[in-house]
């Protein structure tokens, strides 16, 4: 900021290149978690059957994202 500062948007666009990044590597370690969390744990409790990959994508994007997101929402809250 201090050397290009004077120049128009330019800050802007720095801004929105750190966010990026930052929620890039949230996406990418959220992933991750939920697969782990698949692989080791779910999985072994799901039957063989035609449907098993839909079934694995659809614990890995809603459930298990959304219970690990509930979890560090409330360690936050747990902290103060």
């Amino acid at each position: 900021m201090d050397v290009a500062g004077h120049l128009p948007g330019l800050p802007g666009l720095f801004l929105a290149g750190l966010v990026s990044a930052a929620l890039a590597t949230m996406s990418a370690s959220l992933n991750t978690v939920s697969g782990t969390i698949y692989e080791d744990f779910i999985k072994p409790w799901i039957p063989d059957s035609p449907k098993k990959e839909v079934t694995a994508a659809n614990i890995m994007k809603v459930h298990i994202t959304i219970i690990f997101i509930t979890l560090l929402r409330g360690g936050v809250f747990l902290k103060n």
